[in-house]
């Protein structure tokens, strides 16, 4: 396996477990916010157009013999699908994801996200986005677009519990990753 994608809702641990799995895989790592967000400050607030996002991605995958993806590619990426040669989904409790994201603005925004602050009606609109994912109520990624999405793409998948242990979750992968590669007619992907 060269090109593992890791998906998951907001929250889910994929970045740090990505970034971790690549360098044991002695891989590099590539995060689809990279090329689906424009640069901005604050930064996530313009969309790059699909056709852009899926030509620089191509692009950062060739360039490169072993690629571990975070983020998502549902409901732009189906080009790239034939690029992967296996997917692995981060499903971590809401309770969890949640407290990770308030976590991660506050390190990133500090104060500018609490209440009368500049960013904090953007905060508070994330969080119940991604407190919404299980469920579906709330527009783009949810639960039930993320399985279809990898139903559909055909390619081998790891599912893990993101609420264990970092390393523990790359030691699985890493057996996974080594099983698939010994199996037959997967040599060399």
């Amino acid at each position: 396996m060269r090109r593992i994608h890791v998906l998951g809702a907001a929250g889910a641990g994929k970045t740090t477990f990505g970034r971790e799995l690549a360098r044991r895989l002695r891989a590099t790592h590539l995060d689809t916010d990279e090329v689906y967000w424009l640069p901005t400050e604050p930064p996530y607030r313009e969309k790059r157009p699909a056709a852009e996002r899926i030509a620089l991605l191509s692009e950062r995958l060739a360039a490169v013999p072993r690629v571990v993806l975070t983020g998502s590619l549902t409901g732009w990426g189906d080009p790239l699908v034939p690029l992967l040669d296996g997917l692995i989904w981060i499903d971590t409790r809401t309770d969890v994801r949640l407290a990770r994201l308030a976590a991660r603005e506050g390190e990133r925004y500090g104060r500018a996200i609490e209440p009368g602050q500049p960013l904090h009606e953007h905060h508070r609109a994330l969080l119940e986005w991604a407190a919404a994912y299980d469920a579906g109520t709330m527009p783009g990624r949810n639960r039930g677009r993320d399985e279809r999405w990898i139903a559909a793409s055909g390619l081998p998948m790891l599912r893990l519990d993101g609420c264990r242990e970092t390393s523990a979750l790359v030691d699985e992968a890493r057996r996974w990753v080594r099983a698939r590669c010994q199996a037959p007619g997967t040599a060399g992907r």
